[in-house]
């Protein structure tokens, strides 16, 4: 992530015009989610919007005026406080008319720190896209795992965070672990953002359309490349697919804005002969086909 945030920093720097507005309306949408928040009645997890909001406010003056006087954030906090907006925004206009369970999951996420937070996230994510795609989810807040019901099958959706950048399999042993532990067919959902490779600049694109295309492409190529060596390290006896998650940045030049697409993308660990990939099929098709949230702001 550090790595990423100081090579868009870089970018931005030789951007002309790209950088105020777009960290201006990143803190605008962090005021929509503190007053969701608000509205939802769990105004106690706004202090690390708050905080966040306070960055992209201090990089915009600066951007905007080097002379300011705004305090200087890391560039990993300014990339960090993009991301979880960016995130929110979309999962706010989900949560907003859902079920408890996925409130209390937003709540739990927001208050707890590190890992554990970021897991939260990941797994509020994966629910609010199943939710979208009218797909029935139970979330179970104190493991921050999630159920969920696939053409009447029950599943279990596993979340894993990579703690060790060295190596772009690290994750394979917890997350073989935590299907262990869910006792049922599982669905791994890893959040890939600090392990997908880093790209030669940030891409630039002519449409919003373009940029998440570009992004999926990203995350499609990174999961083609490790499929088959993932199934064999996890297992596929309980764990049938893989679904992925990342945030890129990608510039519209046509617009002058920066954009922080987020994208789940899936595939099949087990073969496509096994009995369940029929219903992973269907289940493809579902979140495919599920609509973008309503978002007040679709400038990030």
């Amino acid at each position: 992530m550090k790595a990423e945030a100081d090579r868009l920093r870089s970018e931005l720097s030789a951007s002309q015009g790209l950088a105020s507005s777009t960290f201006e309306a990143l803190a605008r949408d962090a005021d929509h989610v503190i007053s969701a928040l608000t509205d939802l009645g769990i105004s106690e997890g706004a202090e690390p919007v708050e905080r966040a909001r306070g960055v992209l406010r201090s990089a915009a003056d600066l951007h905007r005026d080097p002379a300011s006087g705004a305090v200087p954030p890391l560039n990993e906090e300014v990339y960090s406080a993009a991301v979880m907006i960016s995130e929110l925004v979309d999962v706010i206009a989900t949560v907003q008319n859902s079920a408890t369970g996925l409130i209390r999951l937003l709540a739990s996420s927001l208050i707890t720190n590190g890992t554990d937070a970021r897991l939260r996230r990941l797994t509020l994510g994966f629910g609010a896209l199943c939710r979208r795609a009218r797909i029935p989810v139970r979330p179970k807040t104190k493991s921050a795992s999630i159920e969920l019901t696939i053409s009447g099958w029950d599943v279990a959706g596993v979340g894993v965070v990579p703690e060790a950048p060295e190596g772009v399999d690290s994750w394979c042993e917890p997350a073989k672990n935590a299907v262990t532990e869910a006792r049922r067919p599982c669905i791994v959902v890893l959040d890939a953002s600090p392990i997908l490779p880093l790209e030669e600049g940030v891409p630039r694109v002519a449409d919003d359309a373009t940029a998440i295309t570009v992004a999926s492409s990203r995350i499609d190529r990174f999961l083609l490349g490790g499929q088959d060596r993932w199934a064999e390290q996890i297992g596929t006896d309980a764990a049938f697919a893989l679904a992925a998650y990342a945030t890129t940045p990608v510039i519209n030049a046509a617009s002058k804005r920066l954009l922080f697409i987020g994208c789940f993308r899936c595939i099949n660990l087990c073969s496509v002969d096994d009995p369940r990939a029929d219903r992973l099929a269907w289940f493809m098709d579902a979140i495919a086909t599920a609509p973008s949230p309503t978002r007040k702001d679709s400038r990030s």
